[in-house]
């Protein structure tokens, strides 16, 4: 379906073409009934939606989104995160960056990645500054005031701007660096970032089929 998929060199890559129209449609149906009637204007984090809803769980789960991430991290894997993030407007503290392997190193015993895809915006969405060098270990991270995440860590390397067409998703290693796009806040976006890692318990389970 998306022939030979590969990370970056840094460790990121643009996947087109993964939704329909229709299932975007049902999504943020589904949503509707999950998000606060007081959203804060700020915006925020809806954690782990396939908890709160039997949609989620099984999108999490999609054979596309498992296909895709064992193409990438070279194992069977599972779905272990799936969460709702709604941006509204540029904090102080989001210019420092973060690595999701800290974030959920709880889950994160092996390699892991998030595909996070935008639910509204134009042809294409701008999402995420995604670090260029790539990173081997977890960064030390610090208690960031006034951010998306609430902690992150200074870094002065050089970054693109990653942008995916609607439909589409980035999906990116779970060492990468990334944080908010600086420069996409002229309006709101909605993104939903599912988290899947390596599994090698699954991994040993097809090899006795």
């Amino acid at each position: 379906m998306h022939g030979e998929l590969a990370f970056s060199s840094a460790g990121y890559a643009i996947v087109e073409n993964v939704w329909t129209p229709s299932l975007l449609r049902s999504i943020n149906a589904e949503l509707s009934g999950l998000i606060p009637v007081e959203e804060p204007s700020l915006g925020g984090v809806i954690e782990e939606l396939d908890i709160k809803s039997d949609f989620f769980f099984d999108l999490a789960r999609d054979k596309i989104l498992l296909d895709l991430s064992e193409a990438l991290l070279g194992m069977a894997t599972i779905a272990i995160h799936i969460k709702l993030v709604r941006r509204r407007v540029l904090r102080a503290g989001d210019k420092w960056f973060r690595q999701n392997q800290y974030l959920h190193q709880e889950h994160f015993g092996h390699d892991a990645l998030s595909f996070t895809f935008p639910l509204v915006g134009d042809d294409r969405t701008f999402i995420n500054d995604y670090a260029i060098e790539r990173h081997s270990r977890v960064v030390e991270h610090e208690p960031v005031d006034d951010s998306e995440l609430g902690v992150g860590f200074q870094y002065a390397g050089p970054f693109i701007a990653a942008y995916v067409p609607t439909g589409g998703c980035i999906a990116h290693h779970s060492l990468l660096p990334y944080r908010p796009n600086i420069g996409s806040f002229s309006d709101y976006g909605d993104f939903l970032v599912i988290n899947h890692r390596q599994s090698p318990y699954r991994a040993q389970l097809r090899s006795l089929e």
